[in-house]
């Protein structure tokens, strides 16, 4: 192995695990439109929000003081990945499009109101 294809091979690993790190960051946030609700009308099943499968459990807390959520409904969501599913700990609903396509690790959003 040639000095360049070691530091390639290197650099590779280091992104995997800061990857890695990432995705399993015990709090995660995102902000989504909701693509689909559960069936039958309640809150609690699977959502999809910005094409992330959502799971929404009866421990999930909620705040829908910008309305009740629907398909279109700007969202946001903490929670944590499980088994390629992010399970949802809070879900706020959010009005108008602040924050679209934002997405962080850990901490608050500039300007969102919690």
């Amino acid at each position: 192995m040639n000095r360049r294809t070691f530091l390639q091979a290197v650099s590779a690993l280091g992104l995997l695990g800061l990857a890695g790190e990432l995705w399993a960051s015990p709090k995660r946030e995102f902000y989504g439109t909701v693509e689909a609700l559960p069936p039958g009308g309640g809150y609690f099943g699977q959502w999809v929000v910005s094409g992330t499968p959502v799971l929404v459990r009866p421990g999930t807390e909620f705040d829908f003081r910008d309305g009740q959520p629907a398909i279109g409904s700007f969202v946001k969501v903490e929670g944590q990945w499980s088994g390629g599913v992010f399970v949802a700990r809070e879900l706020k609903t959010r009005g108008g499009d602040r924050g679209r396509g934002r997405s962080r690790g850990r901490g608050r959003g500039r300007g969102w109101d919690d």
